[in-house]
């Protein structure tokens, strides 16, 4: 699927100096059709690696209760569970909390 936009992962470093020295990752998705073949992986690796190159001390991201699949592949690259912001989604006006985490690089 030459051109076609499977995946998105965003990095991004707050301009200011008090929190220039960690990361948050964002939008990070994957199409269903996309999953199991270890791109997820990959992006997230690229990710990973790009926060390294920025001189960032950590990376942190936050992923739904529930969703297994993204929380194990954050774990097996490092990241650590460190709480939870209850609600802080909604989707179709149902809200949905998440699990909030970080790499520390």
């Amino acid at each position: 699927m030459d051109g076609v936009l499977v995946g998105t992962a965003g990095l991004f470093v707050a301009p200011g100096s008090k929190l220039r020295h960690k990361g948050l990752l964002v939008g990070v998705y994957l199409r269903p059709a996309h999953r199991g073949r270890g791109l997820a992986r990959r992006m997230m690796e690229s990710a990973i690696q790009a926060a390294r190159d920025a001189g960032l001390a950590s990376l942190r991201l936050g992923v739904t209760v529930g969703n297994a699949p993204a929380e194990n592949l954050y774990h097996a690259l490092g990241f650590r569970r460190y709480g939870i912001e209850p609600d802080a989604i909604r989707v179709d006006g149902t809200g949905h909390d998440e699990a909030l985490m970080v790499l520390d690089l």
